[in-house]
């Protein structure tokens, strides 16, 4: 997930990174945006992972290693839609 995601999904990771203290700036407003891509670029130099600002593999794995935050089992259990937005970054 990236730029541009939007939906209840990413509420649902503002929410974890206003927990974690990695929230400074965001707007819980359901939108991927640059801030929140900001955000997620602190959380990554924080668990000394690529910082690109994309929510991906690495960057989940690494916050379930570290936090204990299961991203997709937690995706789960949230109804709706989400526009997800992803490219071939590895974050």
């Amino acid at each position: 997930m990236q730029a541009g995601s939007k939906g209840p999904h990413v509420t649902l990771l503002h929410a974890f990174l206003c927990g974690a203290g990695f929230g400074n700036g965001i707007v819980t407003d359901g939108e991927y945006g640059e801030v929140m891509a900001g955000c997620v670029m602190a959380l990554q130099d924080k668990l000394s992972l690529e910082s690109d600002g994309f929510f991906g593999p690495a960057t989940r794995a690494k916050v379930k290693e570290v936090y204990g935050f299961d991203f997709e089992a937690a995706c789960q259990t949230i109804p709706g839609e989400t526009e997800f937005v992803q490219s071939g970054g590895g974050g």
